[in-house]
């Protein structure tokens, strides 16, 4: 889900949040492992320490996984990247306005598909940074692509 805060005159925060994708798969999993250790007539503390071990286990598994990534973007001054970790981990990453060479919709190519994503050049960097990791549609990338042109650049 894309949200849209902030005054555009001075300062713009776009906010992508998404829910991982084995989010529902795991519910399931946790759910079965519960009626299946039941079923197994284990006494409480048994099934209880059990669904504990497979919660940490999935959480370190998944846990890096980004869920919100937001993009602050600030007039004169720069744009800031935060991104969210399933585990409670934070990054941030701050691009100052005076070494933004550019901002692209670029299309990458696979064997089977073209996806456009959203990439910001900056001088004296051999690679574009990428705002949002995961792929948004055409016309998001546009909302977003003409605030960010017309206070960066």
């Amino acid at each position: 889900m894309l949200k849209f805060s902030g005054e555009f005159n001075h300062a713009y925060i776009i906010t992508y949040e998404r829910k991982p994708k084995l989010y529902r798969k795991l519910t399931y999993l946790n759910l079965l492992l519960f009626v299946i250790v039941s079923w197994l007539q284990l006494n409480f503390q048994q099934s209880f320490f059990i669904t504990i071990i497979y919660n940490v286990l999935i959480y370190i598994i998944g846990g890096n996984e980004i869920i919100i990534e937001q993009m602050q973007i600030i007039k004169n001054i720069g744009i800031q990247i935060e991104k969210r970790k399933r585990n409670g981990s934070t990054s941030r990453e701050f691009i100052n306005q005076n070494i933004i060479r550019d901002v692209v919709l670029q299309e990458g190519l696979t064997t089977f598909t073209v996806e456009i994503y959203l990439a910001i050049i900056c001088k004296g960097m051999k690679q574009m940074i990428l705002p949002f990791q995961y792929n948004l549609g055409t016309e998001q990338l546009m909302q977003i692509y003409y605030p960010l042109r017309q206070m960066i650049m």
